[in-house]
């Protein structure tokens, strides 16, 4: 038996779908070993990626909604919000280590002075998407998708990054005589 009509329109486009993301990953991954010029920096930042999509899966349970092409529209778009805001983050963290700061007093600064601007980028963007999430029924997995994977990632990206940062930083910093 092979299904054909809207089935294998909906597994085509979802498979369409899985590939954009991979593709989308493969070219996040490149620029950021071009930006950083580390693989190790380059893995701090791929490390934000499921921070945001752990918000997701319950959110929209939460509310009821199931899975569907808009909401997995809504996790792609999140990719790139997620790494922007590693991306301002850590190149903080790298300008302060430049400067002599050392390794924790750089990490705790740079969270510091980057939760405002990282804050506030995420609230506009939920407030932007919110009218998108709560008027419309079929852009709704999207919008919540959306509003709930910033959500759980800013505050991850806050609390978690500067701690895997560290944890990956640390053995360097201690071999080329950086303070700690």
């Amino acid at each position: 038996i092979t299904y054909g009509g809207d089935f294998a329109d909906i597994q085509n486009s979802f498979n369409d779908l899985y590939r954009t993301l991979f593709v989308g990953l493969i070219l996040i991954t490149f620029f950021l070993v071009l930006q950083y010029n580390s693989f190790r920096q380059t893995i701090i930042h791929i490390f934000t990626l499921p921070m945001g999509i752990i918000g997701v899966f319950p959110g929209l349970w939460l509310i009821g909604l199931n899975m569907s092409f808009p909401a997995l529209l809504g996790i792609i778009a999140l990719t790139g919000i997620v790494v922007n805001h590693a991306i301002v983050l850590i190149d903080r963290i790298n300008e302060n280590r430049a400067n002599s700061v050392g390794l924790s007093g750089s990490i705790a600064e740079a969270t510091y002075s980057r939760f405002n601007p990282i804050f506030m980028t995420t609230i506009a963007a939920m407030i932007g998407i919110l009218p998108l999430a709560l008027t419309n029924e079929f852009w709704a997995g999207l919008g919540f998708s959306l509003l709930f994977g910033l959500a759980f990632s800013t505050l991850l990206t806050l609390v978690a990054l500067p701690i895997v940062y560290y944890t990956f930083e640390e053995k360097n910093a201690r071999k080329s005589g950086e303070k700690l």
